[in-house]
């Protein structure tokens, strides 16, 4: 009677016992390419067991060359707000394509959608296995492209504190791209 009760019982749980986990594990890669700085590669992975955030600045425009590479490792709480987020998100659906530009406007973009004093953001997010890509330029504050920026900043700026030994290349790079936003 016991050996039935338990199976029940935990059957009822869902089988946590035997190490399922309900955390959105996933990649967010974003590309900044500000009008008058240099461009950077953010990396935010989030998984079970561990999570990290990689902010890398490149010295041209070829992304050849690093100007600095920073990491930083991250508590699922870090990411809470971002993972939250994510989950409402409309990325796939607002999702489009560069090269699809020139067919959809002919030789010559329309003026509001493109600047010369902003900055081009490339999101691409990966979940199991499925990746989405989205490309933005210059969001407004209250806009989802611009929220998503501000939790950004936040996970940024806790990650890349300037107290941390040695200092973060981040850190001043990271105020001067906040500029833009």
């Amino acid at each position: 009677m016991k050996q039935i009760f338990l199976i029940f019982f935990f059957f009822a749980l869902g089988l946590p016992c035997f190490g399922q986990s309900k955390a959105l594990s996933y990649t967010l890669s974003v590309e900044f390419s500000p009008s008058f700085m240099n461009r950077s590669t953010l990396t935010v992975r989030s998984g079970a067991d561990s999570s990290f955030i990689v902010l890398k600045g490149y010295k041209s425009l070829n992304k050849k060359e690093l100007s600095f590479c920073d990491t930083s490792t991250l508590k699922a709480i870090d990411l809470s707000r971002l993972t939250a987020f994510l989950k409402t998100y409309k990325l796939s659906v607002k999702a489009t394509k560069k090269s699809t530009f020139k067919k959809k406007h002919g030789n010559l973009p329309k003026y509001e959608d493109i600047g010369f004093d902003g900055i081009n953001v490339d999101l691409s997010l990966t979940v199991n296995a499925n990746t989405s890509k989205y490309h933005f330029w210059s969001p407004k504050r209250g806009s989802e492209d611009g929220k998503l920026m501000g939790i950004l900043f936040e996970i940024m700026q806790k990650a890349f504190p300037m107290d941390k030994p040695f200092g973060y290349q981040s850190y001043e790079y990271i105020k001067e791209l906040k500029e833009y936003f």
